[in-house]
């Protein structure tokens, strides 16, 4: 299941972009080339994620939310080279 869903998030999201902001200096950002911002970093090493995108995913394979939680989470830190400790959905993320 985690390298079908790691097949389809990697297709899905396209080629993602880090970004810096001295507006948001304790922040890490990820854009997406077909999505704009995807995912925020804290300093509390939580990743914050689109909700949109978050539950897109988890209908797509039909997990629930902690499921699907757990398998990105899991995808990400693998991806984008983290160790991040949550991950979240996020009703509001600053799109740039």
């Amino acid at each position: 299941m985690k390298k079908c869903c790691k097949e389809y998030f990697i297709y899905f999201l396209g080629e993602l972009t880090e970004l810096r902001f001295e507006r948001f200096p304790d922040s890490i950002f990820w854009k997406s080339d077909k999505f704009g911002t995807v995912f925020e970093l804290d300093k509390k090493n939580e990743m914050w994620m689109r909700h949109d995108f978050f539950k897109e995913i988890s209908n797509f394979f039909v997990m629930d939310r902690n499921q699907t939680k757990e398998i990105l989470k899991e995808i990400i830190n693998e991806h984008l080279d983290l160790d991040i400790v949550s991950l979240n959905p996020a009703g509001y993320l600053e799109l740039f």
